[in-house]
């Protein structure tokens, strides 16, 4: 690290980084990767760290896929409750009032914002593309750990879908 550097150029180095942190945080989830490299010098990596908040977005759309793959599930299953099978797609729920609006995949790209759901005969797929923002067809994130167990959690680095579940 440079210890020897003046105070303006320090500050301008620290206002490009955070500047670059803040247009980051503001794009849509897929085009979102990582952080700006911290400048070098001791300052900037001593105050980098407060740009943290930007670095959680990964955790909000985790939290917010989950949320909307549970509430459309259980709107899934109350349609096929009062109906006795699964809607063709998506729309019906909120055309049958299960669902005021359908809810949106905040992994997905632009133009294609909502959760992915296709009927197979009596049975459903419900999944958000997840943090890679590929559709990979209901497949599963999976990450073997160090000791070969097989883990679903997901991280910003995840390959996969997030899958609300595949019904009977």
């Amino acid at each position: 690290m440079t210890f020897a550097l003046g105070k303006r150029r320090i500050m301008n180095n620290l206002n490009r980084y955070m500047d670059q942190t803040i247009a980051w945080s503001r794009e849509p989830f897929p085009k979102h990767r990582g952080d700006p490299s911290v400048p070098n010098d001791v300052f900037s990596a001593l105050l980098a760290p407060v740009t943290l908040g930007a670095r959680l977005k990964a955790a909000v759309a985790v939290n917010e896929a989950d949320n909307h793959l549970l509430l459309t599930t259980l709107a899934l299953r109350a349609y096929r409750v009062e109906r006795g099978s699964y809607p063709q797609t998506l729309e019906e729920l909120r055309e049958q009032g299960y669902l005021k609006t359908l809810p949106a995949d905040p992994f997905s790209a632009p133009g294609r914002e909502l959760l992915c759901y296709r009927r197979d005969g009596t049975r459903y797929v419900l999944y958000s593309v997840g943090p890679d923002g590929k559709d990979d067809k209901g497949r599963a994130i999976e990450q073997k750990g160090e000791d070969g167990r097989v883990s679903y959690a997901v991280r910003p680095e995840s390959t996969g879908d997030i899958v609300a579940g595949v019904s009977q």
